[in-house]
């Protein structure tokens, strides 16, 4: 019997520790999983190995006759850290008042605390169990209290799909206790911690974490709306009035600028339900752009594109805006005019695009606090984050320009590193 409770123990340590892998893999990414699962993960990995070694070494006693309690008195503080890293994922992700929660916690930690030290000294000093024995079946009973308790209070932030699984979650340790009781020899408690978190990562993890990805979505679509509603009305206006006075002095520019709308409008439309598109896409839609722009301040406007790394993707209208920015806070208020340069490049790490100009500049904290015409960066920046972990990144200065800086990680980018 001993060498099948090895064999289980250490099975599962494997199995938790590739789903460690994997959940702190998919933390780096998307830094969706807990801290709380995270450490439940890693304890419950020290504590099947732990069961592993406490078994192989019980076979020697008077080799390990030392070894032994400190093995059990490790196992011991294990399982009750895995208990409080429970109750402190429920109240972080669950809990609708965790002011509250906080104080319960507190109390809860310290009873742990107690009660580890106490079931450490009934290992040490089994003579002292006698005393420590109501102790310990009282603090146990509060305990599992104190879970039913935080698990009704957040019920009504659950689905019932997640209720289900914590209820499971909730009644495996109690079965692998009865089945110890009843079975000395067998020893499943720590395997049914371990279906626990199992079911915990598998149900309710990846139920909470898709959800918060298809909220950020929505959110990424709804703001995209809010941003084209506040480029349409002025922009159009100022685009149909210069291709009316183009239609009298250069027929044929008039032609041209006819075409650069409508490709600047079919891209708008097209667009709209897109969470991503390649950034080839958005500098051709900028082309159209920059182009009715020209029409308007003629050669007071000139544009430079640098267009190196290709193939990356971006959020529709990240990078028009930006350039709208450019000419009409920068280029126009110059006299004389000014350049907009447009730059993408890339390193090992990260694809950059890069929107400067050489106008009046700004102050960029002063800006976006009180500017209404800056929203648009806000909404960028907002709709980077949301779709593919970008950062956007101001540069500004009176009289010497601006210089805005997209930052994507290539892990996000939908391509390989390297790309071109």
């Amino acid at each position: 019997m001993d060498q099948v409770n090895i064999a289980l123990h250490l099975f599962a340590a494997i199995i938790m520790l590739i789903l460690l892998i994997a959940a702190i893999s998919e933390r780096k990414i998307d830094s969706h999983v807990p801290r709380p699962l995270l450490l439940m993960m890693i304890m419950n990995i020290l504590q099947l190995t732990g069961s592993s070694a406490f078994v192989a070494l019980r076979q020697h006693q008077v080799e390990a006759e030392i070894l032994l309690p400190v093995l059990q008195c490790l196992i011991q503080f294990l399982f009750y850290g895995i208990f409080f890293e429970f109750l402190f994922y429920l109240k972080e992700y669950f809990s609708p008042a965790k002011r509250l929660d906080t104080i319960i916690l507190s109390v809860t930690g310290a009873t742990l605390l107690i009660c580890a030290l106490l079931r450490a000294l009934t290992i040490l000093q089994p003579d002292f169990s006698k005393q420590a024995g109501f102790i310990l079946r009282f603090g146990g009973i509060c305990i599992f209290l104190v879970i039913v308790w935080m698990l009704l209070r957040c019920r009504p932030r659950m689905t019932r799909a997640d209720q289900m699984v914590m209820l499971t979650t909730m009644i495996m340790p109690l079965l692998g206790m009865l089945i110890r009781n009843a079975f000395p020899r067998l020893q499943l408690f720590s395997l049914s911690v371990t279906l626990s978190l199992l079911l915990i990562y598998g149900f309710v993890h990846l139920n909470l974490a898709y959800r918060a990805k298809a909220q950020q979505l929505e959110l990424a679509k709804s703001s995209m709306t809010i941003m084209l509603s506040q480029i349409r009305p002025h922009f159009l206006y100022n685009a149909l009035n210069s291709i009316y006075v183009l239609c009298g002095k250069d027929p044929a520019k008039a032609q041209e600028a006819i075409a650069d709308f409508s490709e600047y409008l079919r891209a708008n439309m097209g667009n709209t339900a897109k969470t991503l598109i390649t950034i080839d896409q958005e500098l051709d839609h900028v082309r159209h752009y920059l182009a009715l722009e020209k029409i308007r301040f003629e050669d007071q406007l000139r544009v430079v594109i640098h267009h190196q790394s290709h193939g990356f993707l971006v959020p529709p209208l990240s990078v028009q805006p930006l350039c709208e920015n450019a000419v009409k806070h920068g280029i126009h208020k110059k006299e004389g005019g000014g350049t907009v340069t447009i730059h993408t490049h890339e390193d090992e790490k990260y694809y950059y695009v890069d929107v400067s100009d050489d106008g009046v500049g700004f102050d960029p904290e002063k800006v976006m606090d009180s500017d209404q015409n800056h929203i648009g960066i806000a909404n960028v920046k907002s709709r980077l984050k949301n779709a593919c972990e970008g950062t956007l990144e101001i540069e500004s200065s009176a009289d010497k320009g601006t210089r805005v800086r997209i930052r994507i990680p290539k892990i996000h980018s939908g391509l390989e590193a390297g790309t071109k």
